[in-house]
């Protein structure tokens, strides 16, 4: 089963108990299972314009799902007042939780005020897909015990989520693997343990239902 690791590399842990953590079922089944790093992969590749205001600031232009996250962000990397960054939303797309947060916009915005004139921002596909942040990485332990006749009585679960070098959505990720991994079934009694550790692979974060759809997974595989 997956154990715990060195406290230094974990993010956040997370127990949830429900019923009688200690009862049995006269069947039980259990496994380990793998899911994959997974980019979003959406049509339109990372871009975007920055561009001076001629004042010191800074104007970012392109799509994204969370301008108002973006701003003090990309305010505080650069060592600017909030006031003196605007960000102008170009519209979503298809993002699928990939540009929750910032990619690009940073490195634009230094070149722009550097140069003192418009810059605008491409990432080729293949750039896209290696420094943004991706679904996570994960490995699961599931144990479901039943009655003969098929109800189920427990579920014991630990999870392991990688989450790269930042923390970013881990918090989250691990929360929701956790409690929503018994999936739609009605299970009186549960013992479920999760972590969400930092590894030197790339960044992980939100991916539709991040943290949800890899417990799904373990869950109905098992």
């Amino acid at each position: 089963p997956v154990t715990a690791l060195n406290n230094g590399a974990v993010y956040r842990h997370v127990k949830y108990t429900h019923g009688d953590p200690d009862a049995h079922g006269e069947v039980q089944a259990e496994g380990e299972y793998v899911t994959a790093r997974q980019d979003h992969a959406f049509l339109a590749p990372d871009a975007g314009i920055a561009r001076t205001d001629g004042r010191g600031g800074v104007e970012i232009v392109g799509a994204a799902q969370w301008v108002h996250a973006e701003r003090p962000q990309i305010a505080a990397a650069l060592g600017l007042p909030e006031e003196m960054v605007l960000v102008r939303n170009s519209g979503v797309g298809g993002a699928f939780g990939g540009r929750v947060s910032i990619i690009w916009q940073v490195h634009a915005a230094l070149l722009a005020l550097h140069a003192g004139r418009p810059v605008k921002f491409l990432y080729t596909r293949e750039e896209t897909m290696l420094v943004r942040y991706h679904r996570h990485p994960s490995r699961i332990w599931v144990r479901h015990h039943a009655t003969r006749d098929g109800r189920l009585v427990k579920l014991e679960a630990k999870i392991l989520l990688e989450d790269g070098p930042y923390q970013h959505a881990s918090g989250a990720g691990i929360g929701n693997s956790a409690s929503l991994i018994q999936g739609p079934y009605a299970i009186p009694n549960a013992a479920v343990e999760g972590w969400s550790v930092a590894t030197n692979n790339g960044m992980c974060g939100s991916m539709r239902g991040f943290g949800v759809v890899e417990p799904m997974y373990a869950c109905e595989s098992n």
